[in-house]
């Protein structure tokens, strides 16, 4: 195994993880200062709709030159994103600041699997993606701590600010490793040639969330029902052909990665609002609950890398989805009864576990389908999924929250509702798992790749 470059992809990853498990723990206590509930859902959903940007770009650019050009655009993004976002004076100007971090969160890693395709021989892989899940162990347990402390001590515009000479020292370490691994022996495509696919889909995207917002019905048909037609037609362009009707093989891997992370981020950016502002604890219980999802993400990881060539990663990915289910609905009976408060850490306990033994074998799979100096494309049509599912997840799933406190409801009652619909979501992607491929044995999807 290169170690070099795994320990490059490590300290990447940790970055990401740290920005995200701080955030979200600190959220509800941004709202609370800044006002403006109808921007909540869109501080998630700017920065994964950003990703969507730079995925594509930075797939094709590693795939034609050295990667660690799109990894230092990507470095730098961020970072403005973190300064920016601390200086926010209001929701709308932290979703700006969250855009710019989302714009570097999705060069990175776009970056870092082609690095693992072209770094690492296919039977190692597993294990290297297991690692990258394992480093949101540290930020995991560190992460909402240091977050709330920071809140309690010095302001969460720290959180932000804090986390800039981290990115800037990991960035620094990481760069030389990715370079080494110089430019591909064939090149594709031009780089600027998917850009305007990319653009239309973040379009649609935006569309669709903002109509879950409207009061008045015929706002909201026109919102959503463009949305999904514009966003179908360019994201079919930006994916193998097939994915949006889960073709067997590729298509349904890639299709699976954006139900499995739409179901997981839905639940999981609402967890801090339920226990804060349904259950009443502070930002430290919702550090520990998501602390316990992402270290059982990382258990299930782990374990999946331990027997994904015995059990295969259909199997995988359907259990996966049916334990996420489970986990959500006990979160459901934490928000609808006095249930006691440790029962989330349960709930999101199963979550994390259930999607870490699902989502590296779909990382996995699109490696082993994808055709030798192609990978950058497969494997950012797999990020632009993952991309996608969590902008939906988390984008709609504020504007429920939003709508139901505009109509007079509880928080609760807008929470409940997303919890629903993504175990209802969970279920189906569950029964869709049958045509995401048994075993890691198979031929390159050339078809596909068309």
């Amino acid at each position: 195994m290169n170690r070099r470059l795994t320990a490059a992809l490590l300290f990447l990853v940790t970055v990401v993880a740290m920005e995200a498990m701080s955030v979200a723990v600190v959220l509800p206590n941004v709202e609370e200062e800044l006002r403006g509930m109808a921007w909540y859902g869109w501080v998630f959903a700017a920065f994964w709709l950003a990703q969507i940007l730079a995925i594509p770009l930075a797939g094709q650019w590693a795939d034609r030159w050295n990667p660690a050009g799109p990894l230092l655009v990507g470095i730098a993004s961020f970072s403005a994103g973190l300064l920016a976002a601390g200086w926010a004076q209001s929701m709308p100007m932290l979703v700006a600041g969250r855009a710019l971090q989302g714009f570097g969160a999705g060069i990175i890693p776009a970056v870092a699997y082609v690095c693992v395709g072209r770094g690492f021989a296919e039977e190692v892989r597993p294990r290297v993606f297991a690692l990258m899940s394992m480093a949101w162990i540290v930020p995991s347990v560190v992460g909402p701590a240091a977050a709330s402390f920071v809140i309690a001590n010095v302001g969460w515009r720290w959180v932000f600010w804090g986390l800039i000479p981290v990115t800037t020292v990991a960035g620094g370490l990481s760069v030389r490793s990715v370079a080494a691994l110089g430019p591909p022996t064939e090149h594709v495509g031009p780089v600027a040639g998917r850009l305007g696919a990319t653009l239309v889909v973040v379009a649609g995207a935006t569309a669709l969330i903002a109509g879950f917002q409207q009061h008045r019905p015929i706002l909201v048909l026109l919102l959503v029902g463009s949305g999904l037609v514009v966003t179908a037609v360019a994201f079919s362009r930006l994916t193998p052909a097939g994915t949006l009707r889960f073709g067997m093989g590729l298509p349904a891997t890639i299709a699976s990665r954006g139900v499995l992370t739409c179901v997981f981020f839905a639940a999981d950016a609402l967890v801090p609002l339920t226990m804060e502002r349904v259950r009443g604890t502070g930002p430290h219980y919702s550090g520990v609950v998501l602390a316990s999802s992402a270290f059982l993400w990382s258990v299930g990881s782990w374990t999946q890398a331990r027997v994904i060539d015995r059990v295969g990663p259909r199997s995988l990915l359907r259990a996966g989805l049916l334990v996420v289910a489970a986990g959500i609905a006990l979160l459901i009976v934490v928000a609808l009864t006095p249930a006691p408060t440790w029962l989330a850490v349960v709930a999101w306990a199963l979550g994390g576990a259930g999607i870490g033994l699902a989502y590296s074998p779909l990382s996995v799979v699109t490696l082993a389908r994808a055709e030798p100096g192609r990978e950058g494309f497969a494997t950012s049509a797999l990020q632009l999924s993952d991309a996608f599912g969590v902008a939906i997840g988390t984008g709609i799933g504020g504007a429920v929250v939003s709508t139901a406190t505009r109509w007079n409801l509880g928080v609760d009652d807008g929470v409940v509702a997303v919890y629903v619909g993504s175990l209802l979501l969970a279920v189906v992607g569950a029964s869709l798992a049958a045509r995401v491929p048994a075993s890691m044995s198979g031929s390159v999807d050339t078809a596909a790749l068309s």
